[in-house]
């Protein structure tokens, strides 16, 4: 449990990688509205990269399904 000056750079951080996966999001929405379905691709390859280095660095584990 985080507490004083970690939690506060933790939630730091977490703004920080939610505020990038906003971005990337708006980029897909828009490109999938324009019908540029290479560009929606590339986006949602880009998201997933963000989400396996934002949990990396957050130090998020995710549970693998069996």
């Amino acid at each position: 449990k985080l507490t004083g000056a970690e939690k506060t750079k933790y939630l730091a951080d977490y703004q920080h990688h939610l505020d990038a996966l906003l971005i990337e999001i708006a980029a897909l929405k828009d490109a999938v509205a324009n019908g540029k379905t290479d560009l929606a691709k590339a986006q949602l390859d880009k998201i997933t990269g963000l989400k396996e280095s934002s949990h990396k660095a957050l130090g998020v584990e995710e549970k693998k399904e069996k």
